[in-house]
């Protein structure tokens, strides 16, 4: 599976960000070394930072820059950490320099702007990221053939890069039933669905492929308790949920056999 490279990271910033040219050049302005990563960090946190960026919202951006703070600090060693860290706030100070953000909190947004401590990275580490907010960073930017899926403004920007990554595992039919289910779902269950999806690719997609209910059931009752050790029990049983819902419109659409697809019944309840 290939990785969405940095022009294509750029499209895809474009796509969904409206100061996207801005933006563009700002990246541009930098080191070719340095680049990459710049449009690498942006798409690993968009679904946190398109909204604020297009609404102008700086109540919104400074809230949502204390979760990427801490998100960056619990992935990362305080060099990595800070290093990246410091990039998005200096895209933020120069969107400020170029009038960006007129009236909003900047004093408040300035504030988060500085370069992170040691004793700053470890309060960050212990920080706790509400569980909604962890299913929108996108930490695995692989992709199929292109990012079509961007062109869909129904979907945000994470589940259209999920969305894209699954196409180049699920056979057409079935991944064809599957986005459309999402893109026609509201927004949280396509946030929770499509995490889900790609986070279990690798035990799900043989049994989609080939149309088989029995390994289907074997997989789907691994996830279940791979979840309830993941999460708590009210965050695991809401994606169980999302999960169930999906197969029962698989199942009442009569994608697989009649005869074979009783061995789901236990896990479609």
């Amino acid at each position: 599976m290939a990785v969405i490279n940095h022009d294509e990271r750029l499209i895809f910033l474009s796509t969904f960000i409206s100061v996207g040219e801005l933006v563009r050049k700002w990246i541009d302005s930098k080191s070719t070394d340095q680049q990459p990563l710049l449009s690498l960090i942006l798409i690993r946190y968009i679904e946190l930072i398109h909204s604020p960026f297009n609404n102008d919202d700086t109540t919104e951006l400074i809230l949502n820059l204390t979760y990427i703070r801490a998100d960056l600090c619990q992935q990362n060693k305080f060099k990595y950490a800070n290093e990246r860290y410091k990039q998005i706030c200096l895209l933020i100070k120069h969107m400020i320099d170029e009038s960006y953000f007129k009236g909003g909190n900047v004093d408040g947004l300035s504030f988060l702007m500085c370069t992170l401590t040691e004793p700053q990275y470890e309060a960050c580490k212990a920080e706790k990221i509400p569980f909604e907010v962890s299913l929108k960073f996108n930490y695995d930017l692989s992709k199929s053939e292109t990012v079509d899926n961007a062109k869909d403004h129904s979907l945000s920007p994470t589940v259209a890069l999920r969305l894209e990554y699954l196409s180049g595992i699920l056979n057409a039919d079935v991944y064809y039933l599957i986005s459309n289910f999402i893109s026609q779902s509201g927004k949280q269950r396509q946030t929770k669905l499509s995490f889900l999806l790609k986070t279990y690719i690798a035990v799900l997609y043989e049994a989609l492929n080939n149309n088989n209910p029995g390994e289907l059931a074997k997989s789907l009752h691994y996830i279940r308790i791979d979840l309830c050790k993941r999460y708590t029990f009210k965050s695991s049983r809401i994606l169980i949920s999302d999960l169930q819902i999906l197969i029962k419109k698989l199942i009442n659409i009569e994608f697989f056999n009649k005869q074979e697809s009783n061995k789901l019944d236990n896990l479609a309840e």
